[in-house]
């Protein structure tokens, strides 16, 4: 089937039809999962799998996200495929941003064979490898590279390469995105939306939600009915377990810290059970998270979860995961094995998870009044559900906030921890993601031993924050229950 999508997309390219068409992406998001994808892969051959990046890539990009996956799928295939030993790193770096537009650039870097200089320039012609004896052991069209450089030339680019026989090689390109407008935005997300509840992407699959908020449950079930999915709620990870085990479903949207027993405790534990049971192909895994810094992420994949879903997660982004997740379980190998993430990987994620952390924490205390992301999430979940999920948070929020500070006034940081981390969920649903990341900083006050005045400092600025957004959510409901 590659072969012949291969040849169907160099005729069209030969024929002038291949047009692009650019949509806003998460491209930090892209990148991760792209990655994430070639990590089992890469661990079947004992290598490492490596991503890097940059942090000052903005949030919405417009481009076409079909073609640029097909180019760095490309790049990633044959740079794990022609690699023994080492690692594969994607790689990229803002060089320049403005206002309105940012230019990156791409590397895709391996320890692998190496090309030599002489059968360089033969890579970028149709139907031809390095030489003969790398299409008998390797295989291939020949055409992959042909049809990724004219991909990257329609965007005004060109991949380069740098290599020497048997030290490995680099492919590189630059693009110049664009940075949507809100309005070009909320334009893209409304039809993205309306398409998904028009086709009903998930009717006849079955899936299993594990939430332990109230508000959370209520956004999620009304999002699993517009997508026409039949779904099971529960509200803990032991009651994920005994159901999942009782009935057959198709996916699992996990969320990691749940009371009883937390997410990633039932995963493992789900896992054991397939694995026991020998289930050729494990029931896909999704964690729902508030804030997927890295280490966080690291923890999931070797609990045996299969992808993320950040809160407040909208419907093309639950239908893209839940689809590709189903799709990855259907085409799973009978003797796939879950992988370990590399100690490197994890350093270097817990490192920049960590910085990155405290860069947002600056910026976000500077922009603490800046609600435009409930504009998005009122688009999202729309004004019938949009009421009913502000009356539970206010009402939920209020609790849990009251036993963060109760917590501080009696000098337990373990309550504060505990109540900062569930708080860090109810939040993450409205999507105030300032105030989740002082909340991720709360949470770990008992962890990282900090003393009592920063605690309080932190209290103080989610306090301020806290009451901000229920003033501003106050002001927005007021319309709507009269």
């Amino acid at each position: 089937m590659g072969i012949v999508n291969d040849v169907l997309d160099f005729s069209k390219i030969e024929a002038g039809k291949m047009d692009l068409i650019e949509a806003p992406i998460d491209l930090k998001e892209f990148l991760n999962d792209l990655a994430f994808f070639y990590k089992p892969l890469a661990s079947s051959k004992s290598i490492q799998m490596l991503s890097d990046v940059d942090e000052r890539i903005p949030d919405r990009l417009m481009c076409d996200g079909l073609r640029l996956r097909q180019v760095l799928t490309n790049l990633l295939s044959n740079a794990l495929k022609f690699t023994k030993e080492g690692h594969v790193l994607l790689n990229t770096k803002v060089i320049t941003i403005t206002n309105s537009s940012v230019l990156i650039k791409f590397n895709v870097k391996d320890t692998g064979i190496g090309i030599d200089e002489r059968h360089q320039e033969k890579l970028f012609k149709a139907f031809t490898q390095a030489d003969e004896s790398t299409t008998r052991q390797f295989g291939g069209t020949g055409l992959g590279l042909v049809i990724s450089q004219s991909i990257i030339e329609k965007m005004e680019s060109n991949i380069s390469l740098v290599s020497k026989l048997g030290r490995g090689s680099t492919f590189s390109f630059s693009i110049d995105f664009k940075i949507p407008t809100e309005k070009e935005l909320k334009n893209e997300l409304d039809a993205q939306s309306q398409q998904i509840v028009k086709e009903k992407c998930l009717q006849g699959v079955r899936g299993l939600i594990a939430d332990d908020s109230k508000v959370n449950r209520i956004a999620i079930e009304h999002q699993m009915k517009k997508l026409g999915c039949t779904f099971a709620l529960v509200e803990n990870g032991q009651q994920a377990l005994e159901i999942s085990t009782q009935q057959h479903f198709d996916f699992i949207l996990m969320d990691v810290s749940m009371p009883v027993m937390d997410g990633l405790e039932a995963t493992r534990q789900i896992r054991k059970i397939e694995k026991d049971s020998k289930q050729t192909s494990p029931t896909p895994i999704i964690a729902m998270t508030a804030n997927a810094f890295s280490e966080q992420k690291e923890a999931c994949l070797e609990a045996g979860m299969d992808d993320f879903l950040t809160k407040p997660a909208k419907l093309h982004q639950i239908a893209e995961k839940v689809l590709i997740a189903l799709e990855r379980s259907q085409n799973a190998s009978k003797h796939s094995n879950r992988f370990e993430v590399s100690s490197a990987s994890k350093l270097e994620g817990s490192e920049k998870g960590k910085k990155t952390a405290a860069n947002n924490r600056l910026s976000h205390l500077e922009e603490s009044h800046n609600f435009a992301f409930l504009d998005e999430l009122e688009s999202v979940y729309g004004s019938d559900i949009w009421e009913s999920i502000i009356d539970e948070f206010l009402q939920e929020g209020e609790s849990t906030f009251r036993k963060i500070l109760e917590g501080f006034q009696n000098k337990d940081l373990a309550t504060v921890s505990n109540y900062a981390h569930k708080f860090k969920g109810e939040i993450g649903i409205i999507g105030f993601k300032k105030l989740v990341t002082e909340l991720e900083e709360l949470q770990h006050t008992e962890k990282n031993s900090i003393d009592l005045p920063e605690v309080e400092s932190l209290i103080k600025q989610v306090t301020l924050l806290y009451e901000a957004l229920v003033s501003e959510l106050n002001r927005r409901i007021a319309p709507l229950r009269n």
